[in-house]
């Protein structure tokens, strides 16, 4: 079985394959330093993004379509706690769930300043942005200020 690294690097390497066959060209910084793990490109734009385990929710468990809940925090050095990431630090949330094979992009500013945040399979909370980039196109296009 694998440990939790493995699955990391293994959902980062699915999501920028799933990201290129899109259309994006995806880099990944050389430090470890940046709270991304990918810089997003199209069309000139570049998105910061942070990829997570996309889970079922336990609290939806007789929902009759899949909800899942997406992290968006990392751990504060100086207290151990997790804390939301900052606007400055990342624009999306990717969440890839390896057995299911499913994704969601929710951009940060979704979570409202939150730590995780739900994303329903289908009509519900945060349902357009479930196998979807559209997140990241909706990015670019107001980048460029079109329509």
């Amino acid at each position: 079985m694998a440990n939790n690294q493995n699955l990391a690097d293994a959902r980062e390497v699915m999501v920028a394959g799933f990201l290129i066959l899109a259309g994006f060209n995806v880099s990944k910084p050389l430090s470890g330093a940046s709270k991304y793990v990918f810089i997003v490109e199209k069309k000139g734009v570049c998105i910061k993004a942070q990829v997570k385990n996309l889970k079922r929710d336990p609290e939806y468990k007789k929902s009759p379509s899949p909800v899942y809940n997406i992290d968006a925090s990392c751990t504060d050095i100086e207290t151990g706690k997790q804390i939301p990431y900052k606007p400055t630090e990342v624009d999306v949330i990717i969440g890839y769930n390896i057995e299911e094979r499913c994704f969601a992009a929710v951009p940060l500013a979704d979570f409202d300043g939150k730590t995780s945040a739900v994303v329903h399979a289908k009509d519900g909370l945060r349902a357009n942005y479930f196998h979807s980039w559209s997140a990241l196109d909706d990015m670019v296009t107001q980048a460029l200020g079109e329509k």
